[in-house]
């Protein structure tokens, strides 16, 4: 997902790379909150369960939004990104720091491996399957179908039949 949204930025709202990389800074700003600074009130609450939950959650919900801000809310997309990937790290770190806790130290090299094998297999089932669907969002003019009256009552019309 993180390679998709420079692509994104790049067709829907600039060619200009410099401008690019600046709408791209929420990401980065995003992962090294998530990931260097949220796992270390970890030792505080000791719920290592509900922070996966929580970002699960966050992580799907702004990952959704993605499709509302695409097109005509540009501080949207940008701020979209903080919290949409983001989360990536805080549960890949989560879970590794999970799977040290409840498996014995003899397995613990396994286990981490199966964990990157399958975080990794994600990635390679996901991105084929979701590719064609981003770029279907990136290619519709979705301005016009949520601001004209006639687009709007024919895209509710769809969803009765």
């Amino acid at each position: 997902m993180t390679g998709l949204l420079p692509q994104g930025t790049l067709y829907v709202y600039t060619n200009d790379p410099f401008e690019i990389g600046v709408m791209f800074l929420p990401n980065g700003f995003g992962q090294l909150f998530t990931t260097a600074i949220m796992p270390l009130f970890l030792h505080y609450t000791k719920r290592p369960k509900y922070y996966i939950i929580v970002a699960l959650v966050v992580q799907t919900l702004f990952n959704a939004l993605y499709a509302y801000g695409i097109s005509f809310h540009k501080s949207a997309w940008i701020a979209f990104q903080f919290f949409g990937q983001g989360c990536f790290g805080l549960i890949t770190i989560v879970t590794v720091m999970n799977v040290g806790l409840h498996v014995r130290p003899s397995e613990l090299g396994v286990a981490v491996g199966l964990l990157g094998t399958f975080r990794s297999m994600e990635a390679v089932l996901g991105l084929p399957f979701s590719a064609p669907y981003y770029a279907q969002l990136l290619t519709r003019n979705w301005r016009d179908v949520f601001l004209l009256p006639h687009r709007r009552m024919a895209l509710v019309g769809t969803f009765h039949n």
